[in-house]
């Protein structure tokens, strides 16, 4: 009987042990879901060295044009590491003139109005 009650003590410590463990690695995703929140990270793919930076800096720069705007050399560098995004990818990088169409005021003051007229 003092054996069966030993073993049930070692049985017993044995399980806080591992729900301890196992609370401890709760807290450890937890902390680690907070870090990817920080850092904007969507999904963990796997990418390029090169590839990783342009995505980081890009969002860098978007965090910094949601503020006063992005000064002349920041577009320029946005305007790079697009083009270098785009080349890793395999996506065209010509930029092309964008085909527009004349629009009457009254068109453009109806999308502007949600598709109402004035």
């Amino acid at each position: 009987m003092v054996q069966d009650s030993h073993s049930k003590m070692d049985k017993d410590y044995q399980i806080s042990v591992l729900r301890k463990h196992i609370e401890d690695l709760r807290k450890e995703i937890e902390s680690y879901k907070k870090t990817l929140d920080a850092y904007d990270i969507d999904e963990v793919e796997e990418m390029s060295d090169i590839e990783y930076v342009c995505v980081s800096e890009i969002k860098k720069l978007k965090k910094l044009s949601d503020g006063p705007g992005l000064d002349e050399s920041e577009v320029k560098k946005l305007d790079m590491l697009h083009k270098n995004l785009r080349m890793v990818r395999n996506q065209p990088v010509d930029k092309k003139a964008l085909k527009t169409k004349a629009s009457s005021v009254d068109e453009l003051l109806k999308i502007v109005n949600g598709g109402k007229d004035e």
